[in-house]
């Protein structure tokens, strides 16, 4: 073998191995730019998520103190029906005891 034959051959190598190292680069650089972006991404949304989740926990605690207060009105309610409804049969079951244990 010719020995400039053998130095062209490993010079050809030598600059495909420089032009694949320079599209790895670039390559690795896009990548890092990419995972770069996604990480922003991934903290934006979970920013939002978070106070997504602020404003679903003031929402529902709004309407869990409006049930509790609605069910203690029920509730207040139900008792002033009770005592009403004995007001007016408990002297009538009263008097039909009285007079069945009169005979």
């Amino acid at each position: 073998m010719d020995v400039a034959k053998i130095l062209d051959d490993h010079e050809g190598r030598i600059r495909r191995l420089e032009e694949q190292s320079t599209t790895m680069m670039i390559r690795l650089a896009n990548i890092e730019k990419m995972q770069a972006e996604t990480k922003n991404t991934i903290y934006e949304t979970a920013k939002d998520n978070q106070e997504l989740l602020k404003q679903m926990m003031g929402q529902m605690s709004a309407v869990t103190e409006r049930l509790l207060q609605a069910q203690e009105k029920n509730s207040k309610n139900v008792w002033d029906l009770l005592f009403k409804i004995w007001a007016v049969i408990g002297p009538a079951i009263g008097a039909g005891l009285s007079y069945l244990f009169k005979k």
